[in-house]
């Protein structure tokens, strides 16, 4: 645990005392996890508020609620996080739903702190330089000591880990339901995800010299949150275009051509055999940035 002031976090965050917003630096930066799938729980001092930075598993959840004055409810929890299990940002969310905390981000929400902690929270805001993404199901699953992911359209991964363990596919049924219930309780759509997915596998079915381009993440924007039906939206930065998007996704430590920033129609139309010329013209210009770097 590391306890730091307010006053501090703030000023890491780029915000005046006066609470004036300027670009922050995403978190990660000043509290990086000692591991990859770790996370590092930052307690602010005389303030009913903490910081989650990394990924969100059992042990992180579990020094959260720890944390949390018992007397008083967590009024807030920043966060700058690639993602992590969904039991575990199911149990988060939760958690934060019973101390009607509001989650601020700052740096990086994506995968499961987007599908499931932002989406959830009562309250929600994203600081400048921040940016929410969701992609198609991920599960993971342990093989022995070590985190394995598996894309849901990768079948040889599922069958590899199917022969390995025969408990994998009654625990992949469990995480389909747990998230299908989580959204219907909240009336929450999945019908970007799937987007995602339906990408994610035409990508998959086409030759690695393929033009198409390989998004890791889909960026939301203001219209597309609220096209899912999350509700308690506050102050959400944006990017103004993909090139802006890009820019912040390498400032958070990403490759910028791995995100996709843009429409629900037009990622649907990304690497279609019967793409129109304009579509075709498009994947082309993002291809070439991505071998360019621009």
């Amino acid at each position: 645990m590391r306890n730091v002031e307010l006053i501090c976090i703030l000023s890491l965050l780029g915000l005046a005392s006066d609470g004036q917003a300027a670009a922050p630096v995403p978190l990660v930066r000043y509290f990086p996890p000692p591991a990859p799938n770790a996370a590092v729980i930052v307690a602010m001092q005389r303030q009913s508020a903490l910081a989650l930075v990394g990924a969100i598993t059992p042990e992180a959840i579990a020094s959260i609620m720890r944390s949390a004055q018992p007397a008083a409810r967590l009024q807030t929890l920043y966060i700058d996080s690639p993602g992590g299990d969904v039991a575990s940002a199911i149990r988060l969310t939760e958690f934060l739903r019973s101390h009607k905390t509001r989650v601020i981000v700052a740096g990086r929400c994506f995968s499961a702190c987007a599908n499931f902690v932002f989406a959830g929270a009562v309250a929600k805001d994203v600081l400048p330089g921040s940016l929410v993404g969701i992609h198609g199901s991920t599960y993971t699953y342990y093989d022995g000591t070590t985190l394995r992911f598996a894309k849901a359209y990768d079948r040889a991964a599922m069958a590899q880990w199917r022969d390995k363990d025969v408990t994998v596919a009654p625990q992949v049924a469990r995480l389909d339901d747990m998230q299908r219930q989580f959204y219907s309780a909240r009336q929450l759509s999945l019908t970007y995800h799937d987007v995602f997915a339906r990408y994610e596998i035409r990508r998959a079915a086409l030759p690695s010299a393929s033009a198409c381009p390989d998004y890791l993440l889909w960026a939301l924007d203001r219209p597309l949150l609220e096209g899912m039906g999350i509700k308690g939206l506050g102050a959400v930065w944006t990017p103004r275009n993909a090139d802006e998007a890009r820019s912040v996704a390498i400032d958070l430590g990403m490759s910028g051509p791995q995100i996709f920033f843009g429409s629900a129609a037009r990622l649907d139309s990304t690497c279609r055999q019967d793409e129109t010329l304009v579509d075709k013209l498009k994947s082309w210009v993002d291809a070439l940035r991505a071998l360019t770097g621009t």
